[in-house]
């Protein structure tokens, strides 16, 4: 009966009334639920040049980073899309990149699981305001020796770059592994990988953990500190093995992948049928839907 209060008290009549009266109104008065922050689509090709921007080039093939200006593509160049706000994105999946920098070097000295980090592969999930990405790892070659990565931790706490030392061993959590590679894609350093997880009985491909949108910076770059274990490593020199990486994701490079553009169906919001659709402009279904919120407030 609650849900047609509001039908009930609101006649053809009143309904009418209230339409007029809110019409009289400037719209700044009314406050409305806060929407979704929008995905900015830019169609106009005289805004084109002007969504364009430089910005270093954290890739390379031998995966030095450089300092090469490249232009960010414009919104036309990416499904019309341009984002004002990264740490606000729409529900969706993105292509991100990222890089595998050494953990106790500073600058961009590449992290030895670096080679195997897979870009085309890397994807950013948004739910509900929730940042979590996916990484693969191609099998990697140090020397003249190849092999898979073991395992993939990664660290949630305050910790920022300049007392990322300070993180022990026991800080590191479990990512969630989603992908693995198959039993006949293996090495010859699966007894190693096998002592250390018994229970497990093929190698990690994609692993997926949660990252803070917060710590996104002022360049569009987010940080995070993961610890990796390599066999081939570990097979070496006994410890050599687990070793502590940064990935950096940088935003700059952002490409949607599918957006959720299911239209917001909270019930606090009124579901208005009027057969004269003259009169239900945007202005004025938003702001009878504000009288039906206020109202079911009162109840």
């Amino acid at each position: 009966m609650k849900n047609n209060t509001l039908l009930k008290v609101l006649s053809a009549t009143a309904i009418f009334s209230a339409v007029a009266a809110i019409e009289a109104y400037d719209q700044d008065s009314f406050a409305f639920a806060a929407e979704d922050t929008p995905v900015v689509a830019s169609n106009s090709t005289a805004n084109s040049d002007a969504n364009l921007t430089t910005t270093p080039d954290t890739t390379s093939t031998d995966n030095i980073h450089t300092t090469t200006p490249v232009s960010v593509p414009s919104a036309s160049s990416t499904n019309n899309t341009t984002f004002k706000d990264y740490k606000n994105l729409k529900n969706g999946e993105y292509s991100i990149e990222a890089s595998a920098l050494n953990f106790n070097a500073e600058g961009t000295i590449p992290s030895m699981a670096s080679a195997g980090l897979d870009n085309t592969k890397i994807k950013l999930i948004v739910e509900d305001g929730k940042y979590t990405v996916n990484v693969t790892f191609n099998p990697i070659k140090i020397g003249q020796n190849k092999g898979y990565l073991g395992n993939l931790k990664y660290y949630d706490g305050d910790k920022t770059h300049e007392n990322r030392r300070e993180i022990t061993n026991g800080d590191f959590k479990d990512t969630k592994i989603i992908d693995n590679y198959t039993e006949k894609e293996n090495d010859e350093y699966s007894e190693t990988y096998r002592k250390k997880y018994p229970e497990r009985h093929v190698y990690p491909k994609t692993f997926s953990y949660s990252v803070d949108k917060n710590k996104i910076d002022n360049n569009n770059q987010l940080e995070t500190f993961t610890q990796v274990f390599v066999p081939v490593m570990d097979s070496i020199l006994n410890g050599a093995g687990v070793q502590n990486m940064i990935l950096t994701y940088n935003f700059n490079k952002l490409k949607p992948l599918h957006i959720n553009t299911t239209e917001n169906s909270d019930a606090k919001f009124v579901k208005l049928s009027v057969k004269d659709d003259t009169i239900t402009t945007p202005k004025v279904r938003k702001n009878v839907d504000t009288i039906g919120k206020n109202h079911k407030r009162k109840q």
